[in-house]
């Protein structure tokens, strides 16, 4: 039996007062009471409020899954069943139940009713509600104080489920050696809750014996000043009364020994039937290839080598770096045809992931120079004309105010205005020349954009993703890093800024940044969501710190001359139009193949990674416009003179889809350092339980005894899987002298031992 306390009222948010009560013991009574707006506690006067708070025998809590806009982790009445087993509850679907609230999808909604013993006091009924949202964090956070209250729904909407363990005991259970650990002290306020949740805890693990009484005197030391015998026997006699009336009598109640026996024959059994084992999959430091320093071309491959031996950094790092810089060299001036209807910009958004003291930002200064350098020297040439720029618009501005000042005095013929506002339209100021940028807003990168139309943030950090995250501003647009990427129009209207639109945006991003970066971007789910982390090639090297030289080999001067000219030559070039490249015969029938296998390949090889891998064909094609650019030969017999239309041949198209595929290794190793690979994280965990105790065989039960790590039942189903999947376990199912059959988990005697006979 839970009480309800309701009003005559529903859907109103300003009333206080609940004057009617409902010992509801069936499903009927209990949906009356829900229709109407409600609370789970008895209040002075039965006026809600924390400090008029007098009992209450239930604990309301809310569950909107607003915490994940995947599907796939939304909490079902299903899942909380799962992570919640025999304890009784009912469930009440809320108003919203299904439908969009808030700019967010339709999705399950309901509140979650528990029956509990009776409490007498705010704050302790407070902290159990805090407790189960520790235990289960997928509650609303907000609804946990004392005094909360639900909309009830018309014809509400109950169901019910029964179990023998009340959520108050359920949770002293789950807390088990857990406050064991903790040797913090206690003191004077919360001595006797603590203690004597410890005691329940000791009888339910070890029953009524002189070994649970041991281990509770000695957690009695940590009480701070100690409580006197009399006061812990008090505690014990209780902690003896609830071990008799409470846990003995639940059917489903294993006593320790019975259920160590139950254990131990489970194992022996399943034991009898094990497979012959073999050695498990490791974890660890991802398997990534190196760079494959071949499918650059001879403009660039030879400093790419020079440049990682004289800073004696990995050679993926230098040559994504150098991508990154063709690709802000070219963007904006050529545009690559896959079929008729398909096109792609040759920007790119390159990330490389290193650990501090890796030199990052010794390899983004040297394949930065020759760009720094021409801009400078461009500026340099161009002071004269942007001086001479600002001198024009000055006195265009000044004939414009005579104008006004004549137009007022109806002097101005209408010719004379028509005449000096073409002028003003026609005029562009000309700006120095800039070609990147490290750190800047998304309004002013818009702005950047407008200008010039296209424009590089290139870092050795990640500050830009606390840009995009609201670092500084509430209101970020995000969408300019999606359109900028594609291409795509990007228009800006806003009250007291001006309207700016960018028809064909081009940005390229160069950012080599740490592990923990990438691990705070995969956090950000609009990020994730909205596809930002799969526009970007991942590089994630192997470290070489430990093993570098002091004494290096410095680059060529010809390999150096070699990239600047590269630089140079594609910056040079003044394309009013983006240009065209195709794609040859061959190439074409190359990029088919490798795109249809991919797409074959997403759901299962690539499937941690299918909204990248989704984009991948695209990166190929564009990582093949800029090898051709690149390789110095706008055609056969090189003439800017007649300048005929470049193709991409056949061993270009070879060179781009070998980078195509360094990149899907990498990116999954990227995404597992982004955190996106929480199974694995779990499953690593686990395996250190495994190993810590020395196991050779367990259940789940003795799992969730060793350890509070897993709040929700699915994590541990999944860890245990991967661990499966792995080879480091063995899954039998046994039968057992309770209701349902249960399973028991094998440990791989490699686990322990590498020269493990069952071979």
């Amino acid at each position: 039996m839970i009480t309800i306390f309701y009003s005559n009222t529903t859907q109103n948010a300003k009333n206080k007062v609940y004057p009617y009560r409902m010992d509801a013991d069936n499903l009927s009574q209990l949906r009356f009471a829900l229709s109407n707006d409600y609370v789970c506690a008895e209040y002075k006067d039965n006026i809600r409020s924390n400090e008029k708070f007098l009992r209450s025998n239930c604990v309301g809590l809310d569950c909107d899954n607003d915490h994940s806009d995947d599907p796939s982790r939304w909490v079902t009445v299903e899942r909380l069943r799962e992570a919640f087993p025999d304890v009784p509850f009912a469930v009440h679907y809320s108003r919203s139940h299904l439908k969009e609230k808030h700019g967010k999808a339709a999705r399950p909604r309901f509140h979650v009713l528990f029956p509990i013993e009776e409490v007498c006091d705010a704050e302790k009924y407070t902290e159990l509600k805090k407790s189960a949202w520790s235990y289960f964090p997928y509650f609303d956070k907000n609804a946990l104080d004392a005094a909360r209250f639900f909309f009830g729904t018309e014809n509400a909407r109950v169901e019910v489920f029964g179990g023998s363990i009340m959520l108050d005991s359920f949770l002293e259970e789950q807390s088990r050696f857990d406050a064991f650990d903790e040797r913090e002290p206690v003191f004077e306020g919360s001595r006797n809750t603590v203690m004597s949740r410890i005691a329940a805890a000791l009888v339910k693990r070890l029953g009524d014996t002189e070994e649970a009484k041991t281990y509770f005197l000695a957690e009695s030391t940590r009480c701070v000043p100690q409580l006197s015998d009399s006061e812990l026997g008090t505690i014990w006699k209780s902690a003896q009364k609830f071990y008799r009336e409470k846990v003995l009598p639940s059917p489903d109640y294993i006593s320790p020994d019975d259920y160590a026996l139950q254990s131990d024959e489970q194992v022996a059994s399943a034991r009898g039937s094990a497979p012959r084992w073999e050695v498990p999959v490791e974890f660890g430091q991802p398997e990534v290839p190196e760079f494959p320093l071949e499918a650059l071309p001879d403009t660039v491959r030879g400093y790419v080598a020079a440049l990682a031996e004289s800073t004696q950094t990995p050679i993926d790092m230098c040559a994504c770096a150098v991508l990154g810089v063709l690709a802000l060299c070219t963007q904006g001036k050529y545009v690559i045809e896959g079929k008729p209807d398909w096109t792609e910009p040759l920007n790119l958004y390159v990330a490389c992931v290193a650990e501090p003291s890796e030199r990052k930002s010794a390899i983004v200064s040297a394949v930065m120079e020759p760009v720094s350098r021409y801009e400078r020297e461009a500026n340099e040439r161009l002071a004269p004309q942007i001086e001479q720029s600002k001198i024009e618009l000055s006195v265009l501005m000044e004939k414009k105010k005579r104008l006004e000042k004549k137009a007022a005095a109806g002097k101005a013929s209408q010719e004379e205005l028509c005449e000096i506002a073409s002028e003003l339209a026609d005029f562009k100021l000309k700006k120095p020349l800039k070609l990147y940028t490290d750190d800047i807003t998304t309004e002013k990168l818009v702005s950047a954009l407008a200008e010039d139309g296209k424009t590089a943030i290139v870092s050795s950090e990640g500050g830009i993703f606390d840009v995009l995250s609201g670092a500084y501003s509430r209101h970020v647009n995000i969408d300019v890093f999606l359109k900028a990427f594609s291409g795509d129009t990007i228009r800006v209207d806003r009250i007291g800024r001006a309207s700016e639109s960018v028809l064909s945006p081009a940005l390229t991003v160069l950012l080599t940044v740490q592990p923990a970066v990438i691990s705070g971007i995969m956090s950000n789910k609009t990020f994730t969501g909205r596809g930002l982390t799969a526009r970007f090639l991942y590089c994630v090297p192997r470290s070489l710190v430990g093993s570098r030289r002091y004494r290096t080999t410095p680059i060529p001067s010809a390999e150096k001359e070699a990239y600047n000219d590269i630089v140079y030559d594609i910056l040079d070039e003044e394309n009013k139009e983006s240009e065209l490249i195709t794609l040859s015969a061959e190439a074409d029938i190359l990029l088919e193949a490798f795109s249809q296998r991919l797409e074959a390949e997403i759901p299962n090889a690539h499937s941690e990674v299918s909204q990248w891998a989704g984009k991948l064909a695209g990166a190929v094609l564009r990582l093949s416009g800029l090898l051709t650019r690149a390789s110095g030969r706008r055609f056969e017999d090189f003439s800017y003179d007649d300048p005929n239309p470049l193709v991409v041949p056949k061993n270009i198209m070879e060179n781009a889809i070998m980078l195509g595929e360094y990149f899907i290794s990498h990116a999954k190793a990227a995404y597992s350092l982004m955190g996106a690979d929480k199974v694995t994280a779990d499953a690593e965990f686990l395996l250190n339980v495994i190993v810590k105790n020395r196991l050779t065989g367990f259940s789940r039960r003795d799992i969730m005894r060793k350890t509070s790590h897993f709040k929700v039942a699915d994590d541990l189903l999944s860890a245990l899987k991967l661990l499966r999947e792995r080879g480091y376990l063995c899954e039998q199912t046994v039968d057992s002298n309770r209701k349902n059959k249960n399973s028991v988990y094998l440990v791989n005697p490699y686990v322990y031992d590498e020269s493990c006979p069952e071979k």
